[in-house]
């Protein structure tokens, strides 16, 4: 979905109001566990209500006897966020604090013949960043994301439709699960902006997992279906597990970059990407790594990028979650939540972000604040470009 920004007029004392009212509010949250709703204290046993059940209550339909179609599902996702952004150099890089809308998308997940699934997933209209569904008076932007996927055993699938390319740790990893408000700016950098029409097999041989993928880049403008004037685009993807805690992934991404982009939009700009990352857990600590390479961009005359994040996360408590990042880009262009004057090209950026995440129901509910701080200078070579970013997000799925 394409976010929509509402302007704010914003006194400089509007970081430490939000500080506080976040503080405050979540005083009551972090006392104790989302306590179950008792309608009937005579009969307790058969009234008891988990106010987090509700977001499990999206089977329509389900029939597990030989049926035809086994289950119905109806799939939602709500992503708003609060971003307050303050450059140093005010008069350069301009400051904004703003409410986004960043995804709504509603949808269905069929699952049917005992081995296959059917899964459609539209992005709601909201009348931002121009887009004109709203005015052709449709609830719906366009597909979000539209395949059907064969897995006859745990270990192997196939699947045909509009699906994500998955180039990195961060990217593979869905935004309902992410513990970050945005991912880093590398990550972003060197992904596929759209997503693309095309196949995918993934199977195993020995201890190693394997995924490779084929695609048309091209998408057309309106409901964003294949648009035969695209090129090809190519992933392989590797993972290993080193031992019960932690995993080895490989991932290569080839996109043909000959295509002008109104006609090749769910591409990468970078004609080569590679991506070695790792994902480890113990108890109550997770850490992710990945080192990025991009080779041949489009858009910067054939010049390399590469980058890095390291993300540790730590479970204080069964409901509130500590989170950093370091990453680092050495040539792109400012991503999300820096991104805020348009798209403003930078070499060398560092960024550090530290947040904490309050999941009242999982991820599936959870609330988000974090602070990251941003250091890098301008592909002109000249100015530096210093922020610090405020950010307050919600997250929700079922």
């Amino acid at each position: 979905m394409k976010p929509t920004r509402i302007e704010l007029m914003r006194p400089d004392i509007i970081k430490k109001i939000m500080a506080a009212v976040i503080a405050t509010a979540s005083l009551p949250l972090f006392a104790g566990e989302t306590q179950p709703v008792i309608l009937d204290d005579k009969n307790p046993a058969a009234y008891v209500y988990e106010p987090c059940d509700l977001f499990n209550k999206n089977v329509l339909y389900s029939n597990e006897d030989g049926a035809f179609i086994q289950s119905i599902k109806l799939l939602g996702r709500y992503n708003g966020q609060y971003l307050d952004i303050n450059p140093d150099n005010v008069a350069a890089h301009g400051d904004r604090a703003y409410w986004q809308h960043r995804r709504a998308r509603l949808g269905l997940s069929v699952g049917f013949l005992d081995d296959f699934e059917f899964k459609g997933e539209l992005n709601v209209a909201d009348g931002g960043n121009g887009n004109s569904a709203l005015a052709q008076g449709r609830f719906f932007n366009d597909v979000h994301e539209m395949y059907i996927k064969w897995k006859p055993q745990s270990d192997f699938y196939v699947t045909l439709g509009k699906q994500k390319q998955k180039i990195n740790r961060e990217k593979t990893e869905s935004s309902k699960r992410i513990p970050t408000v945005e991912r880093a700016a590398i990550s972003n950098e060197v992904s596929v902006n759209e997503y693309a029409w095309g196949g995918a097999v993934g199977f195993k041989t020995g201890a190693l997992s394997h995924e490779f993928g084929l695609y048309n880049n091209g998408v057309d403008d309106d409901w964003e279906f294949p648009d035969f004037r695209g090129k090809i685009l190519a992933t392989y993807r590797a993972g290993y597990e080193i031992n019960d805690n932690t995993g080895l992934f490989f991932d290569y991404m080839y996109t043909d970059t000959s295509a002008n982009t109104a006609q090749a939009r769910a591409r990468s700009d970078y004609e080569h990407v590679f991506a070695l990352g790792t994902e480890s857990e113990w108890d109550r600590a997770s850490l992710v790594t990945d080192l990025i390479y991009g080779a041949n961009s489009s858009r910067f005359n054939g010049t390399d990028t590469w980058g890095l994040v390291i993300l540790p996360t730590y479970e204080i408590t069964e409901k509130l979650e500590a989170v950093a990042r370091y990453s680092y880009m050495d040539s792109g262009r400012l991503q999300h939540p820096q991104r805020h004057t348009g798209f403003r090209n930078v070499d060398q950026l560092h960024t550090f972000y530290l947040g904490t995440n309050y999941k009242i129901c999982g991820d599936q509910l959870k609330l988000m604040t974090g602070v990251e701080f941003a250091s890098g200078t301008d592909h002109d070579g000249v100015t530096d470009y210093d922020s610090t970013t405020w950010m307050f997000a919600i997250r929700s799925y079922f």
